[in-house]
Parts: structure tokens; C-alpha cells; sequence
């Protein structure tokens, strides 16, 4: 696809195209540095992510049920305006970018069903603004850093990384909705899933029934 080259489009704040029948690889965006919204979604567009280096204004990225590939790009921090990033449901592999450490203004991060891999780094526990993470159906692996200071979390998804070792607080089960049950005993973080505390609670009865 040729570039764009239309000076009067320089001035595009949003973009949305969503479930429009796009396909083939994305067409050079970098002239649009005053983009707010950029939204893709529900097409079949190939090929690797943008650069975001330019798009400091950039606060809507949704990209998410395409077939881009490749990997995040290192310069990702640098949208830092950034207030949604949904790539949900792509072909984007490698690892999460230290840089997104920067994004501050992040609230909506939603990775989820990909091949990203390698360790989540600690830098995603300081996106003190987060409401929703889901990193699920990827092949995340190590410890999961500390999330104590996301105190805005409401959903959190983490589902299908064998290899991830998840141990939540109460807290955050509790504000979160879910419980993951731990790979590993923990005698600091007691966690039980709600599905666990069902069937202890019937065997409980059970025992009583029988003894009574």
C-alpha cells in the first residue's frame, strides 16, 4: 500500500475503521503524529505493529481481532498519552517492553491471546491507574510482579500462562473478581480459589452430618 501523503490528513485526530473488511499490511501512519484515537479492530490487517515514537498525543490504540505479528515495539513508552492499548487477539509475539513503565495514563491494557512470552516486568505493577490487565492465553513464565499498588484494578485475567507463578492477595481478589489458584504454598498469602472454598465447605457439612 502506498504511504500517505495527503498534507490535509497530517491533521487527522481520530481514526476508526473497525470491522470493516481491511486487510494486508498497515499503510505508514507516522505522518499523523496529531492522532488521538487510533481503532482498527475486527479486520484482517498483517504485518508488524507501528513505531510509536511520534504519537505523544495517542491515547486510544485498539487493534485488537487482526493478524499483526512481530513484537511490541521497544519505543512503546514514548506514547505516553496512551490511556487504552487493546491488542487482543493478534498473532504478536516476544517479550512486554520495559518502556511500558511510562505509560502513567494507562488504565486499559489488554494483551490477551497472543504468543508473548518471557518475564512480565516489575514496571507493570507502577501503572498505578490500571482498571483492567489481562494478560491470559500467552506463554508469560516467572513471578508475577507485584501488583499491590494497582489499587484501581477491577479485572484482571491471567488465564492459560503455564509457566506464570501467580500468587494475588486477598485484597485483590477480593476488588477483582477472581482468584487464581497458586502454583506454589505460601504461608505469607494464603490464597484459596472461590471454587475451593465451595467444596471444603460441603465436606465440612458432610463431616458434621455424619458425626452428628
Amino acid at each position: 500500500m502506498p504511504a500517505l501523503k495527503c498534507p490535509e490528513m497530517f491533521h487527522i485526530v481520530k481514526l476508526n475503521m473497525g470491522f470493516v473488511g481491511l486487510s494486508g499490511a498497515l499503510v505508514d501512519i507516522s505522518p499523523l503524529q496529531y492522532l488521538n484515537e487510533l481503532s482498527l479492530p475486527g479486520n484482517q490487517i498483517t504485518g508488524h505493529l507501528p513505531s510509536l515514537s511520534s504519537f505523544t498525543a495517542l491515547t486510544s490504540l485498539t487493534l485488537y481481532h487482526n493478524k499483526f505479528d512481530g513484537t511490541l515495539p521497544d519505543n512503546l513508552g514514548d506514547a505516553i498519552s496512551l490511556v487504552e492499548l487493546d491488542l487482543d487477539h493478534n498473532l504478536l509475539t516476544g517479550i512486554i517492553p520495559e518502556s511500558i513503565a511510562k505509560l502513567t495514563n494507562l488504565k486499559v491494557l489488554d494483551l490477551a491471546h497472543n504468543q508473548f512470552s518471557g518475564i512480565i516486568p516489575e514496571g507493570l505493577g507502577e501503572l498505578t491507574k490500571l482498571t483492567k490487565l489481562d494478560l491470559s492465553f500467552n506463554n508469560f513464565e516467572g513471578d508475577l510482579p507485584s501488583i499491590s499498588k494497582l489499587t484501581k484494578l477491577k479485572k484482571l485475567n491471567l488465564d492459560a500462562n503455564e509457566n506464570l507463578n501467580i500468587v494475588l492477595s486477598d485484597e485483590t481478589c477480593d476488588r477483582t473478581k477472581v482468584c487464581m489458584p497458586m502454583q506454589e504454598e505460601s504461608a505469607s498469602t494464603p490464597l484459596i480459589n472461590t471454587a475451593s472454598r465451595v467444596l471444603l465447605m460441603a465436606w465440612c457439612c458432610v463431616v458434621m452430618l455424619v458425626l452428628g
